[in-house]
């Protein structure tokens, strides 16, 4: 009697999209690869791309492109319960995609138990929110119940605003996906507030220091909050009393590259008057450092860091 030995294997999917425009990426424009894989990965229109046969484990998957930020994620891929398949094929597919990165948080100014509505300051969406995606809030795991046009909008119809109150957070989320954040020579298009600059070794400023990361500590003065929104970090501030969203936790962090050079950059809104960022290192003295600015405005901030 012969047995056939079947193995368990699994496949992750996942989209692309860009930064500020939230569009999807062509396969031409970013490369995937799950590190210590030899397999490359098969890309489909849409900004989709996929590894199939993969048996279970832990991986680190690496996004990076020539315009963009170089992007690591832990990857766990787990046994597929009950699914035996011999390669090629791979039944079980999760998708992966990362909470804040494809979606819209508002600060709820207002809600109207009898018509399900919140309204919020006006932003402007890149893309269209559909009916049926999901709306996150701390109290609050709901859906949206209309279209949520691109250009400015500035509320929202709800399934339930049960429990949901003013000034709290609410994540309306267009789908998962990886939003790949420009690199520090990205030359935009239009105006939009950013800190640039480079890090480098101080007792030799020659020598870049890669890896450092860089982070968004203070705007006029007063100190960036990172709230946990139903699995998202959300960056948020508080300017006169009102509370301003940021954007993702990602959206407030970055890392300096190769060689030393960084980016930080958020859409022109109107209240930035000051900002402060941190460099922090492995085996060197975290520094920081702060600048006037204005919405629309580059500065500059370099950081010379001194080992511990």
């Amino acid at each position: 009697m012969t047995t056939m030995a079947l193995s368990r294997k699994v496949a992750v999917a996942a989209q692309a999209i860009q930064d500020s425009s939230y569009e999807a990426l062509s396969p031409g424009r970013f490369r995937a690869e799950l590190l210590k894989v030899h397999r490359a990965a098969l890309y489909k229109s849409g900004g989709f791309f996929l590894f199939s046969n993969i048996k279970p484990g832990s991986y680190t998957l690496r996004v990076s492109g020539d315009e963009f930020r170089t992007q690591l994620y832990p990857l766990v891929l787990p046994m597929a319960p009950g699914l035996l398949d011999s390669p090629p094929s791979s039944p079980f597919v999760p998708l992966f995609g990362v909470p804040g990165d494809n979606e819209l948080a508002v600060v709820v100014r207002n809600v109207n138990p009898v018509t399900r509505r919140v309204l919020f300051d006006p932003v402007a969406l890149a893309q269209p929110i559909y009916a049926g995606a999901p709306a996150k809030s701390t109290s609050l795991s709901t859906i949206l119940t209309e279209q949520l046009d691109a250009g400015k909008v500035t509320g929202a119809k709800l399934a339930s605003v049960a429990g949901l109150a003013p000034e709290s957070i609410l994540r309306l989320v267009r789908a998962s996906s990886i939003r790949l954040r420009f690199d520090p020579y990205h030359q935009f298009p239009t105006a939009i507030t950013r800190v640039v600059g480079r890090i480098s070794l101080a007792e030799d400023p020659s020598v870049a220091l890669a890896a450092a990361r860089i982070r968004l500590l203070q705007v006029n003065g007063v100190a960036i909050s990172l709230d946990t929104i139903a699995d998202a970090d959300i960056a948020n501030v508080q300017i006169a009393g009102r509370r301003m969203i940021l954007g993702s936790g990602t959206d407030v962090i970055t890392e300096s590259n190769a060689s030393g050079d960084y980016i930080l950059y958020f859409p022109t809104d109107g209240f930035f008057q000051s900002l402060a960022v941190e460099a922090s290192l492995a085996g060197y003295q975290t520094a920081s450092a702060g600048t006037l600015i204005q919405p629309g405005e580059r500065r500059r901030i370099d950081f010379q860091m001194i080992p511990i």
